[in-house]
């Protein structure tokens, strides 16, 4: 995929918000809104 902002803010990646209600370790290689919640978190 091209570097595309829209990509970072744009989108909502289910399967992350299914893993960490599961308790299992998540992984992020984009920066954005969710590379941001998870710093906040850590």
């Amino acid at each position: 995929l091209a570097n595309v902002p829209a990509f970072y803010y744009g989108t909502s990646p289910n399967k992350f918000f299914d893993y960490i209600s599961s308790g299992l370790p998540v992984l992020n290689n984009y920066p954005g809104w969710l590379a941001d919640m998870i710093k906040k978190i850590i």
